[in-house]
């Protein structure tokens, strides 16, 4: 690649990342605004206070980080203490075989939560009774609303029952699928105990014993992101569904809120991933490395631009080696005596001449042939003749002597000569 065209490329690269770091950097991109429910983000949808409140909720129940697949080595419990299993996010994603030993958990008398709008479809399975006849298709639907009102079915222990909610986007609030739980799922099943509701009518927290122990769902993690947890009716909603759980170390399975690829878990969507860009800004190490790389790049192309002279090469006159060569061809031929060869060559390049000089294409010298080349040429046919008939008498013979092959050579030179 040429050096002007190597600088330009530089310059629209370099241009393109340093619009992308800007936008990226600037007031209104403060806050990263997408979903990600994980425990380490302080973001406005990030869950790092929830994570804080469980940990300092219950000072007796300390909260350990499941960040590999569910084994029965987890979740298993040596000395029958208490457990809970405790996931948050938009999309459950445990395989069959993760579900079945998450079950066994519960059974043996343990405690799940799950708060998703997606949770794993073997679990709800689970929960239905043999009194209820079919299992609906869909057992969870939504609505979209930009506010919405949340309330518990058991208000004794609050003086307010209901709490508001809304999806905040920058400086807006917007519409928002909120989920819930399917009516025919909790009306005919009564294996599930309804907890709280959405606008008064769709349920969004159930209950079911399960064995020996319990499990919870809950369909809206947004209720317990930073951004609503820093407000008080957040934290009191928040913590009166964490009020359910028992004393005893919670697992936080973090592992499961990205999708493996031998997870089988029947969802309907995926969380939408973090940007490269984003990444790396949110990393002290790689936004300062790549800084660096724009500055470097900036320099280069001031640099770059300074017109670098290219060394001169020595050019040497060039030699005309024509006569010599010519010399060298003629007295190979007259010491060798192949007159015979050196006619044949002579007609051979003149019959070349004429096709590239005068765009005649033949390969003897016929009576068409000739007439064309008398006409472009301005030859008198007379001369063309002499050099066709010279040639048809030498080129039968082997040998030659030097006078006829000079008059050939001489017939052919004239033509030259008088050729326009």
């Amino acid at each position: 690649m040429k050096q002007g065209n190597l600088i330009a490329v530089s310059a629209v690269v370099i241009f393109v990342v340093a619009i992308l770091v800007f936008i990226n950097l600037s007031p209104r991109q403060k806050f990263d605004w997408s979903e990600s429910y994980k425990h380490d983000n302080n973001q406005p949808y990030g869950t790092e206070i929830l994570y804080n409140l469980l940990d300092k909720y219950l000072p007796e129940s300390p909260v350990k980080l499941q960040n590999e697949i569910l084994t029965k080595q987890a979740l298993y419990t040596a000395s029958f203490e208490h457990k809970t299993y405790f996931f948050i996010g938009k999309n459950q994603y445990i395989n069959p075989t993760e579900a079945n030993y998450l079950l066994d958990f519960v059974r043996r008398g343990n405690t799940a939560m799950i708060i998703s709008p997606n949770p794993n479809f073997n679990l709800l399975e689970s929960l239905v009774d043999t009194s209820m006849a079919k299992m609906p298709k869909e057992l969870l639907g939504s609505f979209a609303s930009k506010v919405v009102k949340a309330q518990f079915t058991d208000s004794s222990a609050l003086k307010s029952n209901q709490f508001s909610f809304h999806y905040q986007n920058i400086d807006k609030k917007e519409t928002f699928n909120y989920a819930y739980f399917q009516p025919q799922y909790v009306a005919h099943n009564s294996a599930v105990v309804p907890l709280g509701t959405l606008q008064n009518t769709q349920v969004n927290f159930i209950t079911a014993q399960l064995g020996r122990g319990r499990i919870y769902c809950h369909t809206n993690p947004l209720f317990f992101s930073n951004y609503h947890l820093i407000q008080k009716q957040g934290a009191q909603y928040a913590s009166r569904v964490l009020s359910y759980l028992k004393p005893g170390e919670i697992i936080w399975d973090v592992y499961s809120q990205t999708w493996a690829p031998d997870a089988d878990n029947n969802q309907q969507s995926a969380s939408q991933p973090e940007s490269p860009l984003s990444f790396i800004l949110g990393n002290e190490a790689l936004k300062w490395a790549l800084m660096v790389l724009l500055v470097a790049g900036i320099l280069y192309m001031l640099f770059a631009l300074k017109r670098i002279q290219r060394v001169v090469p020595i050019i040497e006159p060039k030699r005309n080696s024509s006569l010599a060569f010519i010399r060298t061809i003629g007295r190979l031929y007259f010491l060798e005596r192949e007159h015979a060869t050196m006619v044949r060559h002579q007609m051979r390049y003149f019959l070349s001449w004429m096709r590239e000089k005068y765009r005649i294409q033949a390969s003897e010298l016929d009576e068409a042939t000739i007439e064309k080349l008398h006409v472009r040429s301005g030859v008198p046919k007379e001369m063309i003749e002499d050099i066709r008939d010279q040639y048809k008498k030498l080129s039968v013979y082997a040998i030659l002597d030097d006078s006829v092959a000079i008059k050939f050579h001489q017939a052919i030179t004239r033509f030259y000569k008088h050729c326009k």
